[in-house]
């Protein structure tokens, strides 16, 4: 995706995200290289997920995340799959489809 097609907000989330990765990878000095391979990547990749690029798949930045203990929703396996299953529950009250309004959507959060 370009950058340029990101809001403010969600470039912010995505270097601060980022810096947080790579204070906890050298904290616990450990070499791009390795979280590289741990990863399955290679090291150019690494470097992108710590200046918070857009272009690396969102899995991957989840799981450099948890391998080096930076907490994203909750580092509790349990705790995560609470939320799932409430978060289920929600959406199966929900509409199964939604349709557009011919309203101009204001959409600058």
């Amino acid at each position: 995706m370009p950058e340029y097609a990101l809001s403010k907000v969600t470039k912010i989330a995505l270097k601060t995200l980022g810096e947080m990765i790579k204070a906890a990878r050298k904290s616990q000095s450990v070499p791009q290289r390795l979280l590289a391979e741990r990863l399955g990547i290679s090291v150019k990749t690494v470097t992108k997920i710590e200046k918070g690029q857009a272009g690396v798949a969102i899995g991957t930045v989840f799981e450099a995340a948890d391998i080096l203990g930076v907490p994203l929703l909750s580092s509790d396996p349990n705790h995560l799959q609470q939320w799932h299953k409430t978060l289920l529950e929600f959406n199966a009250i929900l509409p199964n489809r939604t349709q557009m309004k011919d309203d101009e959507i204001d959409d600058n959060f």
